[in-house]
Formats: structure tokens, sequence, C-alpha cells
């Protein structure tokens, strides 16, 4: 940004998003905003824990009251006391211990047709400023549409988000059970924002409520707006209306694209994208569960491979994608790339049904193909016959020739585990195990322990130490879990995550989110590897 005021050179991460003249006229309202919610914290933190003193006040204690002021008393008694009366002396302001989020800053939006028109300009704001919060306290802004389903939430970067805001209006306002639904998806920890009119301020204690209404109009139309925070406001003067038509219209928000190293639009989305082995090659689900896309990161271009029956596993063998088909209670491998004349032919019963959802894993043994299927890991035999539970507590890759590594209590496995004991692998040679799910040894005798609720992802390495990448309960937030510690995500954590994988090689992570972007972030510098949008 190139002519933004020195005054809102603190708000430019975020009015970066907008185009100049729209940043400019929207600028003021972000401090008024950010006002209004600082004059809330106080009212709330002001019976809470005492953290030394916030400026000055024109109230307070005797104890309080400036060393200074109290030469009025000694000197002109009779002023001392008219300064008290009127409430002129100087005090100390006291600062107290203010709560902040440590999961989210949750916004769940109205996009009613109340809040069309004017009200969307202070929503925009409004977006601008819980995103810096959110910076603030280090936690992911999270956006929740009223009317959507509820849990959807959005995240992810600030442009994406407000565009995909802009495009979300609903033909209906929220009613009390949409956003009871809504509120009893969200995590403890969330801070929760309800923007809106009048009509979501309701019964919901633990969500804050921002009131927006058209509060003053001319022979042009409407020239001020006003937000409201319980018994607090702050009146909105409009912009130009050329400027605030442009930003109604989706016009004032700056163009994206050519950030990051590869950005390749789908024709149809990559869903539960996971990387079944050594090599760069993230697979996952197209539109339909007989479709796989595969695109080798970060700068190959995604491939689509149609199967004849719904796919139920994926693996890689050497250059070789192999599926696993179900059609008529048969399953049947299908390979694409050169041939494995073993397979041909083969099929073996199966009753159970694909479940559109993660690619299980298939990997190819001496003995025949593992998978994981249901409960547990069967084990189909070359000879064709029907499947058997192959006693197994964990599969992973193993060598670039595709011999996969076998954790098991009984048999040969590379790694000998206790019955129930569960066993994550990472890079070669190490691995580690749990029985109760939270607390980790890795092989090399470390301790790892998540947070309890929290699933396992994988196990990467990070500057040397091993790490588990673990997410939350509700589903939005990824951790990772280093010895003695546990670090949030914030900048892979967002409300759109529908499905996430790491590689079993490299620290990297690989995120799907519901609009069909999957981005592939590098856990050890921070930057994103590569970024795949798709269509929906």
């Amino acid at each position: 940004m190139n002519t933004l005021p020195p005054a809102l050179a603190p708000w430019a991460p975020q009015l970066s998003a907008l185009t100049d003249e729209l940043a400019v006229a929207l600028g003021p309202w972000l401090a008024d905003i950010a006002g209004l919610l600082a004059e809330h914290d106080h009212a709330l933190a002001a019976g809470g824990e005492p953290d030394g003193f916030d400026g000055l006040s024109g109230r307070g204690t005797p104890e309080r009251l400036l060393v200074s002021e109290w030469l009025w008393a000694t000197e002109e008694p009779v002023e001392f006391l008219r300064r008290a009366a009127e409430n002129e002396l100087l005090h100390l302001a006291p600062a107290f211990r203010r709560s902040a989020p440590h999961a989210r800053v949750v916004v769940l939006c109205d996009c009613g047709p109340a809040q069309w028109g004017p009200a969307r300009l202070v929503q925009l704001a409004v977006l601008l400023v819980m995103h810096r919060r959110a910076l603030t306290h280090g936690v992911p802004l999270a956006l929740g549409v009223l009317g959507d389903e509820p849990g959807k939430l959005r995240g992810g970067d600030l442009e994406p988000l407000l565009k995909g805001w802009q495009r979300s209006q609903r033909m209906s306002e929220p009613d009390d059970e949409q956003i009871a639904q809504w509120v009893g998806t969200l995590e403890a920890g969330d801070e929760i924002w309800m923007l809106g009119g009048d009509s979501v301020r309701r019964k919901w204690t633990e969500v804050r409520h921002l009131a927006i209404a058209e509060t003053g109009w001319d022979s042009t139309g409407v020239i001020a707006l006003t937000l409201s925070l319980g018994a607090r406001d702050r009146v909105l003067p409009m912009p130009p209306p050329h400027q605030a038509v442009n930003a109604l219209r989706g016009h004032g928000f700056r163009g994206g694209g050519g950030r990051f190293p590869a950005q390749h639009a789908l024709s149809n989305m990559l869903r539960y994208p996971v990387f079944p082995g050594a090599s760069q090659v993230l697979v996952g689900r197209g539109d339909d569960d007989s479709t796989l896309i595969t695109v080798s990161v970060p700068h190959g271009r995604p491939r689509r491979h149609r199967l004849p029956a719904p796919v139920v596993a994926a693996g890689l063998h050497s250059r070789r994608l192999i599926a696993l088909t179900r059609q008529s209670s048969r399953l049947r491998p299908h390979v694409v790339g050169k041939p494995l004349p073993f397979l041909d032919g083969a099929q073996w019963p199966y009753d159970g049904s694909v479940v559109d959802g993660p690619l299980a894993p298939l990997h190819l043994a001496p003995d025949g193909l593992l998978t994981r299927l249901a409960d547990g890991w069967i084990r189909l035999p070359l000879t064709h016959t029907e499947p058997v539970d192959a006693g197994i507590a964990a599969v992973a890759y193993g060598h670039d020739s595709g011999t996969p590594r076998i954790a098991a209590p009984t048999g040969h496995p590379d790694v000998r585990v206790k019955p129930g004991e569960r066993v994550v692998f990472g890079p070669i040679p190490h691995h580690c195990s749990s029985l109760d799910g939270r607390v980790w040894t890795v092989s090399n005798r470390k301790t790892l322990t998540v947070p309890d609720g929290d699933q396992v992802i994988g196990l990467v390495w990070i500057d040397s130490q091993p790490a588990l990448v673990s997410r939350s309960a509700g589903g939005q937030i990824l951790r990772l879990c280093p010895p003695g510690a546990v670090r949030t995500l914030t900048r892979w954590s967002s409300g759109t995550i529908t499905a996430v994988a790491t590689h079993p090689r490299l620290p990297w992570l690989a995120l799907a989110q519901h609009d069909g972007t999957v981005i592939v972030a590098d856990l050890q510098s921070g930057q994103r590897v590569c970024e795949l949008r798709g269509t929906p």
C-alpha cells in the first residue's frame, strides 16, 4: 500500500487486503471500533486481578491520588476541595489482568436482509479489527456465517476470508435455534462475537454482541451508522457514496495471486489429501468416490484418474498408483502406471460399504496387500482368498521400493508393540507409541504429550527434535507437541479445515479447506510450499 496515511500505519497488515482508496475511507472506523472493544475489555477486567497502573483518572481513592495533587491541600485548601467536588483531581488508574482467548477469535455474522447495504461496510471494518485482535493474542480468526451449516467456519488468510464473506448474503435472518446450534459447535476457550442487528442480541451470555444500525439520513440516503456493544456505542460516518458502492459490490479488494511457489486451479476439488509414500506426491479424492487426483508437490500439475468403481484405499508403489475399488461386494486392485502382473484379475470378497471420506492406506507387502478398512488392518492375500485379520498395530511406508514398515505384537514386525499399544511412524527409523493416546514415547526415548482429547496426526522432525502434530477434538485447532511443550499452529489453524495429514519423511503438513483449497505447509520454515485451489 503506497498511499496509507501515517495515522493508519498500525493497520497496514489488515488494510493491505483493500484498495488504497477504500482503505483510506474505512481506516478511521478501525480506531473507533478498536476503542469500543478496548472499553468493553476494560469493563470486564475491572473486577479481575490487579496488574499495576494504567494512566491517570479523575476518579479514585485517596491512596492513589498523585503527590502533586496533595500540594493543593496544603497550599490552597479551598481550591483542593473545589477540584475534588468537580472530579478534577488526578489519580493513578489501576490496571487489571485481562483474560485473552486461548483457542480462537470467532465471529458469527448475520448476513441476512437486515444487514444488506451500508451495514455490510461496518461488518467489513469489524472483521479487520478482529483480525488484528486475533494476531495480537496469537490465535486464529474464524468466521461463521449464520445460515451456513453450524460448525462450518471459515478462516485462513485475510483476503480470501473477506472475499468469501462478501459473497455470503443470506435470504433470511437467523433464528434462535440456528444461533444456539452454532454456539454449541464452538470450543471451550473460543472468544465468540456475534455481528448483526438487534435481532441477534438475545440470550447467549457467553457471546459478545455487536449490533449495527442505520442512525443518520439525508436526501442522499444513509450518512451514519451506529455500532453498539452493551451500553457503549460508536457513530460511524459513511464514506463517499462511490467508495461505499464499490466496496458493497466486492470491488474494494486487492487482486491476489502469484504469492506462492505453486498455485494451480483444479477442475474438481482435491479432497482428503494424503502423502501415501516417501515421494512428494499428494493423493486425494476428486469430485466423486470413483475419482482420484494426484499432484507432485510443489511444481507438478494435478492429474485426474477415473476408476471403474468407488475407491476405498490407495497407495504408491515406486512410480505406480495402486487403487483398491469395491463393486458388487468385491475388492479389486487397479494399477495406474506400469502393470503388476501378479495383481491381474485379483479380487477379494468384502461386504463393507464405501464411505465418502479419507482414503484408507494401501501397502504392497510380500504376502499380499495391506489396508486398513473398518476398525483394523486386513491382509489381502495374493492367492485371492478371503481377507484376513493382519494383526498389525500400524503400517507406514518403508523404502522407495515400497516395502512397508510394520508395527505388531506378533510375527516379524519392524517395531514390536504391546497389545493395545498405539503406534505412529515418523521419518525412518523413528516411531512413537502410547497406551493412553496422550503420553507418547519416541524411539529416541523422548517423551511427547498431547492435550487431552486431541487426535494425533503424525510425527515430524523439527530442529532435530521429534514433535507430534495433533488436532483438537473440535477439528479446527492444530498443535505441534515437541518434548515438554505444546504450541498452537496459529497460521495453519482455521475454521475451514476439513482434512489434515503429515508427510512421512518431510516436515510438511497438508490442509484441505471446505472451499476446495489445499495448502501444503513446511513446519520447519513456517512457509507455504504450495497452494492448490479447487472449484467446488
